[in-house]
């Protein structure tokens, strides 16, 4: 468990070794009352599959689906088939015993946190502060986080900024892990980026 709070260095590059792509809360009770729901959709599908093309692990987690339900099936869909969902009832990630398990099974594939999801001032927030607190790195894709209103998403992600949080876009951080597009895996990327650029989503619940 790391204990040494750290600021994240915006200079360094996402590293695809040392990376785990977090995706919190996206819920049937919540995902339809998001500010822009469809392009935050879009952008943490662009960020799952690519994690899917290059193996970079994915956990994923649910706050209290008895009464918010699972996983939207977009985003359940297009998660890697062995990603393991964690339900929880603690706001921060890191206040569960599970998702701290989980989590410290990917090694160094975890010291940098990638997080997409809900909601920004709530979960995502506590869980960016939880993972800084404990010596984690972490960028936060801002395009593929939101919140019940635009006030509070933005907010949100100022607070993760001061923080110690690196604030990036879907778009960002995607390029910033392929480094290269002379690659195999630039060639599979692609057809992904320009499909879901155009690709209306529409959200069953």
């Amino acid at each position: 468990m790391r204990a040494e709070p750290v600021t994240t260095d915006p200079r360094i590059m996402l590293d695809p070794e040392r990376t785990t792509l977090l995706v919190i809360d996206f819920q049937k009770k919540l995902v339809p009352h998001l500010y822009n729901p469809e392009e935050v959709i879009k952008n943490a599908l662009l960020l799952i599959n690519l994690a899917k093309i290059m193996d970079i692990p994915v956990l994923a987690t649910e706050q209290y689906p008895d009464g918010l339900g699972e996983t939207v099936s977009i985003i359940k869909k297009a998660l890697p088939k062995r990603t393991k969902i964690v339900p929880k009832t603690s706001f921060g990630c890191f206040s569960d015993q599970e998702f701290c398990t989980s989590i410290e099974q990917f090694g160094e594939a975890s010291r940098t946190l990638l997080v997409v999801g809900i909601e920004s001032h709530i979960c995502v927030l506590q869980t960016v502060l939880g993972a800084l607190s404990q010596g984690y790195k972490v960028h936060v894709a801002g395009d593929a986080v939101s919140a019940r209103s635009e006030f509070n998403w933005e907010v949100g992600l100022r607070r993760m900024d001061v923080s110690g949080a690196v604030i990036s876009s879907a778009e960002m951080a995607s390029y910033e892990l392929l480094q290269r597009s002379d690659t195999a895996t630039f060639k599979e990327f692609l057809p992904i980026i320009k499909k879901l650029s155009q690709k209306e989503i529409t959200i069953k619940t």
